[in-house]
Protein backbone atom coordinates (compact mmCIF):
# COMPACT_ATOMS: atom_id res chain seq x y z
CA UNK A 1 0.00 0.00 0.00
CA UNK A 2 2.34 2.17 0.94
CA UNK A 3 4.80 1.66 -1.99
CA UNK A 4 1.53 2.09 -4.31
CA UNK A 5 1.28 5.86 -2.68
CA UNK A 6 4.62 6.46 -3.58
CA UNK A 7 4.16 5.65 -7.40
CA UNK A 8 1.04 7.39 -7.06
CA UNK A 9 3.05 10.59 -6.04
CA UNK A 10 5.95 10.23 -7.81
CA UNK A 11 3.54 10.18 -10.84
CA UNK A 12 2.10 13.24 -9.78
CA UNK A 13 5.47 14.97 -9.27
CA UNK A 14 6.70 13.70 -12.99
CA UNK A 15 3.39 14.86 -14.55
CA UNK A 16 4.01 18.16 -12.85
CA UNK A 17 1.39 17.85 -10.74
CA UNK A 18 2.76 18.49 -7.80
CA UNK A 19 1.51 20.84 -4.65
CA UNK A 20 0.94 24.33 -5.63
CA UNK A 21 1.33 27.46 -3.22
CA UNK A 22 4.62 26.42 -1.58
CA UNK A 23 6.96 28.59 -3.31
CA UNK A 24 10.54 27.10 -2.17
CA UNK A 25 11.27 23.25 -3.61
CA UNK A 26 10.94 22.01 -0.29
CA UNK A 27 7.95 23.93 1.03
CA UNK A 28 7.77 23.52 4.48
CA UNK A 29 9.46 20.05 5.40
CA UNK A 30 12.94 21.22 6.78
CA UNK A 31 10.50 22.68 9.07
CA UNK A 32 8.42 20.03 9.99
CA UNK A 33 11.55 18.29 10.25
CA UNK A 34 13.04 20.41 12.74
CA UNK A 35 10.03 20.41 14.86
CA UNK A 36 10.04 16.47 14.71
CA UNK A 37 13.73 16.68 16.16
CA UNK A 38 12.79 18.77 18.67
CA UNK A 39 9.76 16.77 19.42
CA UNK A 40 11.89 13.55 19.76
CA UNK A 41 14.61 15.00 21.78
CA UNK A 42 12.49 16.80 24.41
CA UNK A 43 10.15 13.71 25.13
CA UNK A 44 12.04 12.67 27.59
CA UNK A 45 11.85 16.27 29.46
CA UNK A 46 8.37 17.04 28.76
CA UNK A 47 6.95 13.69 28.42
CA UNK A 48 5.01 11.83 26.05
CA UNK A 49 1.46 13.51 26.38
CA UNK A 50 2.86 17.33 26.56
CA UNK A 51 4.68 16.81 23.90
CA UNK A 52 2.48 15.57 21.25
CA UNK A 53 0.14 18.14 22.13
CA UNK A 54 2.94 20.58 21.52
CA UNK A 55 3.87 19.13 18.44
CA UNK A 56 1.01 18.76 17.02
CA UNK A 57 -0.04 21.81 17.40
CA UNK A 58 3.33 23.29 16.31
CA UNK A 59 3.17 21.14 13.05
CA UNK A 60 -0.35 22.81 12.36
CA UNK A 61 0.69 25.90 12.97
CA UNK A 62 3.17 25.59 10.32
CA UNK A 63 1.03 24.10 7.89
CA UNK A 64 -1.03 27.16 7.89
CA UNK A 65 -3.74 26.20 10.59
CA UNK A 66 -5.10 29.73 12.24
CA UNK A 67 -8.02 28.83 14.34
CA UNK A 68 -7.36 28.85 17.69
CA UNK A 69 -10.22 26.09 18.42
CA UNK A 70 -8.34 23.80 16.13
CA UNK A 71 -4.91 24.36 17.90
CA UNK A 72 -6.30 24.13 21.11
CA UNK A 73 -8.71 20.92 20.50
CA UNK A 74 -7.09 18.79 17.80
CA UNK A 75 -3.58 18.90 19.51
CA UNK A 76 -5.00 17.88 22.91
CA UNK A 77 -7.44 15.15 21.61
CA UNK A 78 -4.49 13.24 20.05
CA UNK A 79 -2.19 13.96 22.85
CA UNK A 80 -4.56 11.62 24.66
CA UNK A 81 -5.57 9.65 22.59
CA UNK A 82 -2.07 8.66 21.55
CA UNK A 83 -1.25 8.06 25.35
CA UNK A 84 -3.85 6.22 26.23
CA UNK A 85 -3.48 4.08 23.41
CA UNK A 86 0.67 3.38 23.55
CA UNK A 87 -0.03 2.93 27.37
CA UNK A 88 -2.42 0.34 26.25
CA UNK A 89 0.13 -1.42 23.90
CA UNK A 90 3.60 -1.02 24.85
CA UNK A 91 4.96 -3.35 27.66
CA UNK A 92 7.08 -0.75 29.42
CA UNK A 93 6.19 2.82 31.16
CA UNK A 94 6.03 5.63 28.71
CA UNK A 95 7.36 8.85 30.33
CA UNK A 96 4.36 11.41 30.59
CA UNK A 97 3.50 14.95 32.35
CA UNK A 98 -0.13 15.03 32.89
CA UNK A 99 -1.70 11.61 32.14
Amino acid sequence: LVLGLCALIAIGILRGQAARGDDAPLGRAPALMGLFALYIITLPVVGFDVGSAVFVAAALLVEGERRPVQLLVVPAVFAVLATLSFRALVPYPIPTLLL
